[in-house]
């Protein structure tokens, strides 16, 4: 194509992440190769972030299954599609969810589904309020080893 044609993304007004080729006033959008393998670097290592994130907390192993499922999707996702992506049942499923949303991991969202019925989808919290969960569960057990240490030294010096 001749280079007179080409456009870049900014000129068009589009983010730039998007190139343009004009032909014979047909816009084709395409998303340039690095910005699709600085998004496969930043899914992998969102999903190491929540592997490390999930063995630090001794999550169960469907917890981790779920967080590295929506850390691949990067999007929420209904209860019937993590446990079709997960392989385990579904009461593990929910309870294994409880549990991540409790300890503030996940973010439930409530929807209406097409015949009127309340439901929900999940989704992964920003890295920054993952953290913040990670030290607030941390310090928990911390609060917990120290009051058992405390109750031990009481004893010993009666």
């Amino acid at each position: 194509m001749h280079p007179s044609r080409r456009m870049a993304g900014l000129r068009l007004g589009l983010p730039s992440r998007f190139s343009a080729d004009l032909c014979k006033r047909i816009f084709i959008y395409r998303l340039r190769p690095w910005v699709h393998g600085l998004r496969i670097m930043q899914r992998h290592r969102l999903r190491e972030f929540v592997r490390e994130l999930s063995e630090a907390l001794h999550l169960p192993r469907t917890a981790g299954r779920i967080l590295d499922t929506l850390a691949q999707t990067r999007r929420t996702l209904r209860v019937d599609e993590i446990v079709e992506r997960v392989r385990s049942s579904e009461r593990s499923v929910r309870e294994n969810l409880s549990l991540l949303v409790r300890r503030g991991i996940l973010e439930r969202k409530v929807f209406v589904t097409a015949n009127k019925k309340l439901a929900y989808v999940y989704s992964l919290n920003p890295v920054d309020d993952l953290l913040t969960a990670a030290r607030r569960d941390l310090s928990r057990t911390l609060e917990k080893i120290e009051g058992v240490a405390r109750r031990l030294r009481k004893m010993t010096s009666s």
